[in-house]
């Protein structure tokens, strides 16, 4: 038993809630990703869509499916004031997003 660790802290660890969890929405307008989402995000944006990202501050990474049925892309707004896009995911694409607490980092790839 490891009895070395001093003024360890955790908070708000979600790791076992997210495990094997998986949100799936359906968009007919803008929308913006709750900060209680699961790792696994699917959307399905029945068109061109924006959608705001979670508090950078309270989730630190997720993975975001683009399931729509034709050419509709997603476009990742950071959650700052200015809506910076952070990213865009089209149709058939995963999106995996980090967060360092400052800033969204998106890296897209096909399914």
């Amino acid at each position: 038993m490891r009895e070395n660790i001093e003024g360890a802290r955790l908070s708000g660890v979600l790791i076992e809630k997210r495990k094997n969890t998986v949100f799936k929405v359906t968009l007919g307008a803008a929308y913006t990703i709750p900060d209680n989402i699961p790792g696994l995000v699917v959307i399905d944006p029945t068109a061109a869509r924006s959608v705001t990202m979670p508090d950078k501050l309270l989730v630190s990474d997720f993975t975001l499916v683009n399931a729509a049925d034709a050419a509709e892309v997603i476009t990742l707004l950071d959650d700052d004031v200015s809506s910076t896009t952070a990213g865009a995911c089209t149709q058939g694409e995963i999106a995996y997003c980090v967060s360092d607490g400052v800033k969204w980092y998106v890296t897209v790839g096909v399914a």
